[in-house]
């Protein structure tokens, strides 16, 4: 219940309030939607469990390679998903190039650096300490792993909202 919960909340949060946000000013409201929402999300509810933070995202010690295999893991991954979702299901170029915009805007008035910091790295630490914090071990508590890792895939896919994204965030979602 509680895994469902929090998502049909970041679900309502992200769709009439931080795509506004984002269209208001995007790295502001990206910033503020992520930290703000999203781990904050996570942050209440541990507040609500009474547990400590740590323990809700299941934080554990990890060694180096243990660290370099999952970033690696990650990059490839949306590489892969990306090429095969570019052959099964590919976006339209507009869309395309609205992202390349995003990333690098035309006048130059962002850093890569900057761009990267607020579109992908924040991303990946708030929506993952989400997904795979309170949202995959409340599915746990009811459904085998496996079960829970598609279930928290697919949830990670609704979210982020296009027919485009869904099959590769999903199966990327229920990896990580």
């Amino acid at each position: 219940g509680d895994a469902v919960t929090l998502f049909g909340v970041a679900f309502i949060l992200w769709f009439f309030a931080f795509t506004w946000l984002q269209r208001w000013q995007l790295i502001p409201g990206l910033l503020i939607s992520q930290w703000g929402g999203f781990f904050g999300l996570v942050w209440v509810y541990a507040r609500i469990k009474r547990r400590p933070l740590r323990e809700v995202l299941v934080v554990r010690a990890f060694s180096g390679w243990g660290l370099a295999g999952a970033v690696m893991l990650g990059l490839s991954g949306w590489v892969v998903l990306g090429m095969l979702a570019d052959r099964v299901l590919p976006a339209p170029r507009h869309l395309i190039e609205e992202m390349r915009k995003l990333i690098r805007p035309p006048g130059g008035d962002r850093s890569l650096a900057l761009s990267l910091f607020a579109l992908a790295v924040t991303p990946a630490l708030c929506e993952e300490a989400l997904f795979r914090g309170p949202i995959l071990r409340g599915l746990r508590q009811r459904f085998s792993l496996p079960a829970s890792c598609i279930l928290t895939g697919l949830l990670f896919g609704v979210l982020h909202g296009d027919i485009w994204r869904f099959i590769p965030t999903s199966i990327l979602g229920a990896l990580l």
